[in-house]
């Protein structure tokens, strides 16, 4: 047997070996980068980028940007308070002041805050006076929690929140339209 052929085995062997850790290694981490990127759910923070001017009478003076000006009904939260501004009564240069409904804690005066999209905190008794039940909904990939307001249709409206860390209450601001229609409504996470 050749010198080459004996040094040159073992150094392929070693090679195909490397070669395989790195294969594996990459895809695990890569299945790691997809799994935690896509797959797993984590809550989206709540960035307070607003400061509370006023607060009285029903309504917040805001510090002005191009979220606080927009019309529609938002989420106003602290850490230590939650409520929904609507209407925008007025806009100066550098402030904002709309209707507020004050949910949970209160707004004061210097307090940072975050417009959010939900509008409305807790659960459909909470948010709107509407009865329901807690319930566990069994899945391929485990139990879910859901809350269930009855309904007298035989269809359902079957509501799946989008990514995020138990959201149901994004079925909150359309619960009253869809209770309407007298269907039954599954809210799972």
């Amino acid at each position: 047997m050749s010198k080459l052929r004996q040094v040159g085995q073992p150094v392929l062997v070693v090679l195909i070996v490397l070669s395989l850790l790195v294969a594996v290694g990459g895809g695990w981490w890569a299945s790691n980068v997809l799994r935690d990127e896509l797959l797993v759910p984590h809550a989206a923070p709540v960035v307070p980028d607003l400061d509370v001017l006023a607060v009285g009478s029903g309504r917040v003076v805001l510090s002005r940007t191009d979220l606080s000006e927009t019309e529609g009904i938002w989420g106003l939260a602290s850490p230590t308070a939650y409520g929904q501004v609507s209407t925008v009564a007025s806009v100066t240069d550098d402030r904002v002041e709309r209707i507020l409904r004050e949910f949970d804690g209160e707004f004061v005066a210097g307090d940072r805050v975050a417009m959010d999209a939900y509008a409305f905190a807790g659960d459909p008794l909470e948010a709107h006076g509407v009865a329901f039940e807690d319930v566990v909904v069994s899945g391929d990939v485990g139990f879910f929690p859901a809350w269930l307001v009855p309904g007298r249709s035989t269809t359902w409206v079957i509501f799946v929140h989008g990514k995020g860390v138990d959201e149901r209450r994004q079925v909150l601001r359309s619960l009253p339209a869809l209770r309407e229609t007298g269907m039954p409504i599954l809210a799972a996470t």
